[in-house]
């Protein structure tokens, strides 16, 4: 028998292009959240987007700022910044650690993130130390101006989960539904604040 092959999302290799409709357009400027959920093999992923009211550049100093997950993030208990590494060829590689606890169990995870910050781009890879319900999790960050209002920046925030054990298809899609529309919307009302 041979090993399955995880297939690589594909915002591993480049951004994602996304297409908005008129309704999901109106529904970002009146502060909406426009998500978009899959069921995988092994788990789950989806991209949520919405408008954050400050620039990019402050967006983009927010997620980049790990350090300040702790304080805004639910279940994050601890988070921080190990190497920041210069941009090779317009990619800067930082390693990061943060730590999760839920009903009471603490897990520490690595995450080693690849910023093109030229291009307000960032993929990320999470990996548990220790013993986790998730295997694997990778997703990326991505801001863009909003052609429609120069002082708003469109964030999007994608992620893949895949899990160490079996759990049943709506609980993986109850976990994308409300995990990623809720973590787009914090980082666009902290970088709002910021400022």
């Amino acid at each position: 028998m041979r090993p399955r092959r995880r297939k690589r999302p594909s915002w591993d290799v480049a951004p994602p292009t996304f297409t908005f409709t008129a309704e999901e357009r109106d529904s970002l400027a009146q502060g909406g959240v426009v998500h978009r959920a899959e069921q995988g093999e092994a788990g789950s992923a989806g991209i949520s987007v919405c408008l954050a009211d400050a620039p990019p550049q402050r967006v983009w100093a927010t997620i980049t700022d790990f350090d300040a997950y702790v304080d805004f993030l639910p279940y994050v208990t601890a988070s921080w910044l190990e190497t920041a590494g210069a941009p090779v060829d317009g990619v800067a590689v930082w390693r990061w650690g943060m730590e999760l606890t839920t009903k009471g169990v603490v897990t520490r995870y690595a995450v080693e993130s690849r910023l093109r910050q030229a291009e307000g781009y960032m993929t990320w890879e999470m990996v548990p130390r220790g013993t986790s319900p998730m295997a694997r999790a990778t997703g990326f960050w991505q801001t863009r101006p909003w052609a429609d209002a120069p002082q708003r920046t469109l964030v999007l925030y994608g992620a893949s989960v895949e899990t160490a054990w079996w759990l049943p298809s709506p609980i993986h899609r109850k976990a994308a539904d409300r995990g990623l529309p809720t973590m787009v919307t914090l980082i666009a009302a902290r970088a709002a604040g910021a400022g």
